[in-house]
């Protein structure tokens, strides 16, 4: 599992960082944490510049290829929907 902790410029380190650290503590099998950012690197409402562990547009891919894999569980007139209302949302063409 993928948990992807959304950075934007402008962001709070206390938000950021500190859920980055606590998350990384639990150790699951093929579970990661990422700072993910729409840019290579974003700088805080401090000054402290991170650098992107993952982009935001991986954690959008990988969100709408989780979804194709709940298909069974939606008709494929919802799907279509949710999907398009997803991409709408993160502005992903």
């Amino acid at each position: 599992m993928h948990i992807a902790i959304l950075t934007f410029e402008g962001f709070n380190e206390l938000d950021s960082l500190i859920a980055l650290g606590v998350l990384n503590r639990i150790k699951r099998p093929g579970g990661r944490v990422t700072l993910s950012c729409p840019a290579p690197s974003v700088t805080s409402m401090n000054g402290v510049t991170v650098h992107a562990q993952s982009s935001l547009e991986e954690v959008i891919n990988e969100s709408l290829r989780g979804q194709n894999r709940l298909r069974s569980c939606a008709s494929p007139a919802e799907n279509k929907r949710s999907t398009a209302v997803f991409r709408q949302f993160y502005s992903v063409n």
